[in-house]
């Protein structure tokens, strides 16, 4: 019966692509740093991607980790993908990369629930297509050229379809709770984790909550402060489903 949901995993597949690719693909044309949607898009984005660390991954990481021995690992493995920074586009690349392919590997390995894997597939396009829209953000203030912000977007978006097409292969010998499992998981959702963390803090949400005329504006505060808040509460209510 390992092709029960055999069609909806392939489908899920091409689902999830398209609206990583749209999303991501779409924000590379606001390039401007002053301009006020811009900077909403920005301030959004620094909420998804905090939610996405501490509401999705960090709480798998501890859980997955901490179960193996007595020791809190979980939270070494955070600690290492914090300091180990050196830029931003890249590392939050590499962040959005270890969590996607987890997650599409946990789409591809249900083999009976036809119901569970169409609500991810719909939870996870939008997912997955918030996560390219904070990464385009940020690299459309980098001085990559376009070629290469296409490139790297791309890649991003199929992170997710590539862990689903491996689960598929494997659903029938995979077991999520072997210690193994939990390891490699546990670890890659930490040090991404602990990554995205960063970033959001002190790379997105610092940098752009500090400039100047935020003090003067009180119209852009309270925009980038909704924004914010808004980017955190999608990604919270979709912890509902993915």
């Amino acid at each position: 019966m390992h092709s029960s949901t055999l069609d909806l995993r392939i489908a899920s597949i091409f689902v999830i692509l398209f609206g990583a690719s749209v999303f991501g693909l779409l924000t590379l044309r606001f390039r401007s740093a002053d301009a006020v949607f811009p900077r909403l898009l920005r301030a959004f984005s620094g909420g998804i991607i905090l939610a996405l660390a501490l509401v999705h991954i960090i709480p798998e990481a501890v859980a997955d980790l901490n179960s193996l021995m007595h020791f809190p690992i979980g939270g070494c493995t955070i600690l290492f993908g914090i300091i180990s920074l050196c830029v931003t586009a890249y590392t939050m690349e590499l962040g959005c990369i270890f969590h996607s392919v987890i997650i599409g590997v946990g789409v591809g390995v249900i083999t009976q629930d036809r119901q569970l894997v169409t609500t991810l597939m719909i939870a996870l396009a939008i997912h997955q297509g918030l996560e390219a829209l904070a990464l385009g953000s940020v690299l459309a203030l980098t001085s990559f050229s376009l070629p290469k912000k296409v490139v790297m977007l791309l890649l991003y978006s199929m992170t997710t379809p590539i862990g689903i097409a491996v689960g598929i292969a494997i659903s029938s010998s995979y077991d999520p709770e072997s210690i193994t499992s939990r390891a490699v998981q546990g670890t890659l959702n930490g040090v991404s984790g602990g990554m995205l963390l960063y970033i959001a803090m002190f790379q997105l949400i610092a940098e752009e909550f500090s400039r100047e005329d935020m003090l003067v504006r009180p119209g852009l505060r309270l925009g980038m402060y909704g924004a914010l808040c808004a980017g955190a509460a999608v990604m919270c209510i979709l912890g509902i489903w993915s």
